[in-house]
């Protein structure tokens, strides 16, 4: 983790301040949110969201890393922030963990650590065999955890052919974990290895995961550059590997971009120690909001109003002409009771 304890943030946060908001989702896309900077102090601030109710993938917990921004990809700055205590509704507390960079989606959340770990060549077999050996050691892996855990069946039962193949392979599919200094992020991982590789090899990797279901996760990963580490020492050389992942379960890159999050806030932890500050309340709309909405309503009530006066404007003649006998209907009516009346005289006056 990049240190931070020099970084004057206040260079380029205040309270106050606009800022575009990166959250990442599960499917690995990027939420893009905006909020008001409400309280700032050293490398914590708090957020608050512009929405009320956000996208239902949406999670926002402790560990959950944004990316805050101010201005457009290229050209604007960037700086990325964990979520360190329990969000309210609308309120979110953060503590800066980066350098403010260049804003780039692409470093939205990685984290370099020592990740237990396994890797093997796929240099000699061709694409349809390294999809294959995936998909099997994906299902030997599921099958094992719920060997191991009764309580977490598979969601898809072994046919007898599978279950027997797996019996027999337990030793094919076991792996010997160490820990390697890694830099991982969801799209890719780079790892220092002893073996050169070159653009478009392919490697099979196991991760360890401590709270995944299973914990030892399957990835495929495409070798994208490679970079020979400069040392003084006289040992066997080493080459950074940068790849991106080319076979993964999107469960497991949940799980990776989780396990970022809690290896940062970790650090932070131990760095800065555990701060628990009460989250401020959603604080009240500034004045110029507050008159757009006091004008908004007063429009409404006005647009009402009018409404009123114009239908009783109407309906207010109708009725007095009704009942004072000037209606039209009323007319008619006088004049058919007055030649009711005149026949009932001139047949009287027959009678007589």
């Amino acid at each position: 983790m990049e240190e931070n304890g020099t970084i004057d943030y206040s260079q380029h946060y205040q309270v106050g301040m606009r800022v575009g908001i990166d959250i990442p989702l599960a499917s690995g896309n990027i939420f893009r949110e905006w909020g008001i900077i409400i309280e700032m102090e050293h490398d914590y601030i708090q957020l608050r969201l512009s929405r009320d109710i956000l996208p239902q993938e949406m999670k926002i917990e402790v560990g959950t890393i944004f990316l805050l921004v101010t201005g457009k990809e290229g050209s604007g700055l960037c700086c990325r922030g964990i979520v360190v205590a329990e969000a309210s509704r609308r309120v979110v507390p953060l503590r800066l963990i980066s350098e403010v960079l260049i804003y780039e989606r692409r470093n939205f959340f990685r984290i370099a650590t020592y990740l237990p770990m396994a890797w093997h060549s796929c240099r000699s077999m061709t694409g349809r065999d390294i999809r294959e050996q995936w998909d099997d050691a994906r299902l030997f892996r599921a099958w094992h955890w719920s060997e191991i855990n009764e309580a977490v069946p598979m969601m898809k039962p072994l046919s007898q052919d599978q279950l027997s193949r797996f019996q027999s392979m337990r030793e094919t599919f076991k792996v010997k974990l160490q820990p390697v200094a890694a830099n991982i992020s969801g799209n890719g991982i780079r790892l220092k290895l002893p073996q050169l590789f070159y653009p478009g090899d392919r490697i099979a990797m196991q991760f360890f995961i401590p709270f995944s279901k299973p914990n030892i996760l399957e990835v495929v990963g495409e070798v994208v550059w490679t970079a020979p580490v400069l040392s003084s020492s006289s040992v066997e050389p080493f080459y950074y590997t940068a790849m991106q992942y080319y076979f993964i379960d999107e469960r497991d890159r949940e799980s990776i971009i989780r396990f970022i999050s809690l290896e940062q806030l970790q650090q932070i932890q131990q760095l800065t120690g555990s701060q628990n500050r009460p989250l401020l309340q959603d604080e009240p709309l500034t004045p110029q909001e507050l008159a757009r909405l006091r004008l908004r309503k007063i429009g409404v009530a006005l647009v009402v109003l009018a409404v009123i006066a114009a239908l009783a404007a109407w309906l207010i003649p109708v009725y007095r002409d009704y009942y004072t006998g000037k209606s039209e209907r009323n007319i008619i009516d006088q004049t058919f009771e007055k030649g009711i009346k005149q026949y009932r005289q001139g047949k009287g006056a027959d009678g007589n």
